[in-house]
């Protein structure tokens, strides 16, 4: 079992978390979790108002990537309740998330495909109290080629820049272009948090722009229409 407590500054607020692994260095994605929480009200006296939440998740099998997991993010409330099943492949992710006691109990499919340079994903969305609504879907794929010279890839000192570009489709009726690069300079300075011997501090800058569009039949015609009532 591991503990961990901690508390925040002037607000007398703390935080305390406590999870228990069978085979913490084994499996370590066999978990369970209870952390709990106290919010200060600001000037360290009055009333705090405190929460709890409890995570767990659990490994099929030691030779499958299948995993089993669940939460509850708020003690006081069933409708955070959340529960998740998924399978993990080295080019292949897929799974379902549910929150059955909420109240529109939503529930998630997705499935995603990919390598180092091409990536492409798909969710579904359902209303399972309302099995007559349309469901919600969302595509997308991201292109971020390999880091070479061309592309200002990293020089092998640890400096360098990646480019992604990603398209995203709502519902069929949404698309949202993004552009977005990173770019990482490592520096010989010491990190005080790190160990001695570790002495280098990497700087990022991220930096994008996203556009999104409606592509709906009909829909210039519509946004005419309301310019012409405007």
């Amino acid at each position: 079992p591991l503990a961990h407590v901690g508390s925040d500054d002037q607000s007398l607020g703390g935080y305390a978390a406590f999870r228990f692994q069978p085979q913490p260095f084994a499996q370590p994605f066999n978990f369970f979790q209870v952390a709990i929480r106290s919010d200060g009200d600001g000037d360290g006296e009055g009333d705090r108002e405190g929460g709890g939440s409890i995570h767990g998740c659990w490994r099929v099998h030691p030779r499958c990537n299948a995993f089993l997991s669940g939460s509850l993010g708020d003690l006081a409330s069933a409708d955070s309740l959340e529960l998740n099943a998924c399978y993990a492949h080295r080019h292949l992710q897929c799974g379902v998330s549910s929150q059955p006691l909420h109240g529109c109990q939503p529930a998630t499919a997705y499935i995603a495909v990919g390598g180092a340079s091409v990536k492409a994903a798909a969710q579904c969305t359902l209303d399972l109290t309302r099995p007559e609504a349309d469901p919600r879907y969302s595509l997308g794929v991201t292109f971020q080629p390999h880091p070479t010279s061309a592309t200002g890839g990293s020089n092998g000192n640890g400096n360098g820049s990646r480019l992604s570009t990603s398209f995203q489709l709502h519902d069929f009726e949404t698309l949202d272009i993004s552009v977005y690069q990173r770019m990482v300079v490592k520096r010989r300075v010491k990190n005080p948090f790190e160990r001695d011997h570790v002495v280098g501090i990497s700087n990022v800058i991220d930096a994008g722009v996203s556009v999104s569009t409606d592509i709906r039949p009909g829909h210039e015609q519509r946004q005419h229409k309301q310019r012409q009532e405007m």
